[in-house]
């Protein structure tokens, strides 16, 4: 019998744990913004999902002649759709959208080439050069803690993007990165690739965005690495609140 796992918890059809049997609290996908093409098939994977958790005694064989889904790429759908998404929520029917892609893009192919001028076909290869030299990422990382912290006088600023990046060039220089390969084989040496980098670390959670911003109280949404509450099943039974910074504030007097 095929088992699926969440988290810590592995199950088969059989036992499938309530609080993901309720489909009703699966975050739900619109259907008219996909191609009619990826509707019709997603609406089939729905079906079959349905299916197989809401009805555990029908056979397989039945759910693959009312939708078309075989067993196979129905255990997949399912795994994926129980997959947990970046909002701290499972994947739901979103994980049955074609082509949906469910974790961010990892690069395979060597970047080591030297028709890469351009930067034509790197993606993924910044995320792959710090696998291949942790000890870039990791002076990356310290760099970012450094740049990270806020700023509390008129007379500090952030060390700017282009003196970082050539410090980071020369430390791809002294890891043994040849002049031929990336990113000293680029135009812009990785520069753009950087700065996103950054970016990306800054934004890693709501609190740590508002602090980066010159936030000086910020309260998070939710404690860290706290499991997020059930997904809301009616209409305002979650709430966000939006944190804004007062850039100015000016006092207009009238001379006499």
């Amino acid at each position: 019998m095929t088992e699926f796992a969440f988290d810590k918890l592995r199950f088969s059809r059989a036992s499938f744990p309530e609080q993901l049997s309720d489909l009703t609290t699966w975050p739900s996908v619109d259907v008219s913004a996909l191609k009619d093409s990826e509707a019709l098939v997603f609406s089939s994977r729905r079906e079959a999902i349905e299916l197989y958790i809401g009805e555990p005694l029908l056979p397989l064989k039945i759910i693959k002649s009312k939708t078309g889904v075989d067993p196979k790429t129905l255990y997949r759908m399912i795994t994926r759709c129980i997959t947990k998404h970046a909002d701290g929520r499972i994947h739901g029917f979103r994980g049955a959208i074609p082509y949906a892609r469910l974790k961010d893009y990892e690069r395979v192919t060597s970047i080591n080439r030297t028709h890469g001028a351009q930067g034509v076909g790197l993606s993924g290869a910044f995320g792959l050069l710090l696998q291949q030299y942790p000890a870039l990422e990791q002076y990356l990382l310290k760099v970012a803690a450094q740049r990270h912290k806020p700023i509390t006088s008129a007379h500090e600023v952030r060390k700017p993007i282009t003196r970082i990046h050539s410090k980071f060039l020369d430390e791809c220089r002294a890891l043994g990165i040849k002049a031929n390969e990336y990113p000293l084989n680029q135009d812009l040496g990785g520069q753009r690739s950087l700065s996103e980098y950054f970016r990306r670390y800054d934004n890693r959670t709501f609190g740590e965005a508002a602090k980066s911003k010159g936030a000086g109280r910020v309260r998070p949404v939710a404690p860290e690495k706290m499991e997020q509450a059930p997904p809301a099943t009616r209409a305002f039974e979650v709430v966000e609140f939006d944190g804004h910074k007062i850039d100015l504030r000016v006092t207009l007097r009238g001379c006499k």
